[in-house]
């Protein structure tokens, strides 16, 4: 998955919704953005949202 956060919870509200999925394995790839910068946004982001459901 890539995108912005948006992005992010519309893809996995797919796969929880639509597939059941409840785990979801994270691997990070190089981008232009650091390491730190893509979990802390998904931290703030994408996280708490998740976490609801």
């Amino acid at each position: 998955m890539c995108g912005t956060p948006d992005t992010i919870l519309e893809i996995l509200k797919y796969l929880h919704d639509r597939l059941g999925t409840e785990f979801v394995i994270m691997h990070g790839q190089a981008s232009r953005m650091s390491d730190n910068a893509n979990m802390g946004l998904f931290g703030k982001e994408v996280l708490p949202v998740v976490r609801e459901w």
